[in-house]
C-alpha cells in the first residue's frame, strides 16, 4: 500500500485536497492511504523521520520560516526514495522544485482530473519499476520497499525484521519466502540472516561477523559459510 502524507498550511484547502486524493485512489483501485496531514512543516518532518511514507505532497509556500522546498531538502536527507510532489500557486518555483528529485508538481487551483493524472502516473511508475521494489506484508499494511535500500534481514522468533537505509520493517514473512522474491545479490549467511552483498564492507572469517557500511553487523553461520565464500569468489568480490 502506498502511504501518502500532505503538508499545506491552509487547513480548509488541505482537507479538500486529502478528500480528493482519497477519491482518486478509490476510483482507480490504487492501494493507498493518506496517513498524515498537517500545516506545520516541523511537525511534518518529525513524522516523516519516524514513520514509513512513500509519497509526500508539499505546498511550496507554507507561510513559515521553512518553505516547502526547505522541507523537501530536509526530507531528502533522511529518505532518499520517497516520491515528492509539490503543490504551488507560483509556477516560477517549479524549476527550483526539481533540484530535490521531484516526481511532479501540481499548480493551484488543483482539479480532480489533474490530480488523477498525476496519481495514475505515479502508480504506473511504481508498477513499471516493480523490478526494483518488493512488496511485504506488515500487519494489516503492505510496504513497498526498494530492494537496494535493504541492508539485511533478521529472523527473530516468528517475525522477520527488514533493516533498510531508512527504517526497520517487521513482517511475518519467513526468510525462505523473502529469499524467493529477492534478487541474487541477497544471500543467506545464517539460518537467521539474509544479507545484501552490495551493502557489505567487511566479512571477518575469524569472528564470522558481517559488517555493513552503516556499522550494522550480523553473522555467518557454519552451514552457510562455504556457500557465501564460493559466491564471493565466483563474483570476484
Amino acid at each position: 500500500m502506498l502511504k501518502f502524507a500532505v503538508c499545506d498550511d491552509n487547513s480548509s484547502l488541505r482537507s479538500k485536497f486529502v478528500s480528493m486524493l482519497q477519491k482518486v485512489l478509490e476510483k482507480n483501485n490504487i492501494e493507498g492511504q493518506v496517513v498524515f496531514d498537517t500545516g506545520d512543516p516541523e511537525y511534518f518532518f518529525e513524522y516523516i523521520s519516524k514513520n514509513h511514507v512513500d509519497v509526500v505532497l508539499l505546498d511550496i509556500d507554507l507561510r513559515s520560516m521553512m518553505s516547502g522546498l526547505d522541507l523537501a531538502k530536509k526530507i531528502r536527507e533522511v529518505n532518499k526514495s520517497v516520491s515528492i510532489i509539490f503543490i504551488t500557486a507560483h509556477i516560477e518555483y517549479v524549476l527550483m522544485a526539481f533540484k530535490v528529485k521531484t516526481f511532479d508538481y501540481l499548480v493551484k487551483p488543483i482539479s480532480q482530473n489533474k490530480l488523477e493524472e498525476c496519481i495514475l502516473r505515479l502508480s504506473q511508475f511504481t508498477c513499471s519499476d516493480s523490478v526494483n521494489f518488493v512488496k511485504v506484508k506488515s500487519g494489516p499494511s503492505t510496504h513497498l520497499i526498494k530492494k537496494n535500500d535493504i541492508i539485511y534481514i533478521e529472523k527473530v522468533n516468528s517475525k522477520s525484521f527488514i533493516y533498510t537505509t531508512n527504517e526497520i520493517i517487521e513482517t511475518y514473512s519467513t526468510l525462505d519466502e523473502l529469499e524467493r522474491i529477492l534478487p541474487g545479490n541477497f544471500i543467506r549467511s545464517h539460518k537467521s540472516y539474509i544479507i545484501n552483498i552490495g551493502k557489505v564492507t567487511k566479512i571477518d572469517a575469524i569472528t564470522n561477523e558481517v559488517i555493513f557500511n552503516n556499522s550494522f553487523k550480523c553473522y555467518v553461520g557454519r552451514k552457510y559459510k562455504k556457500m557465501l565464500m564460493d559466491y564471493l569468489s565466483k563474483n570476484n568480490l
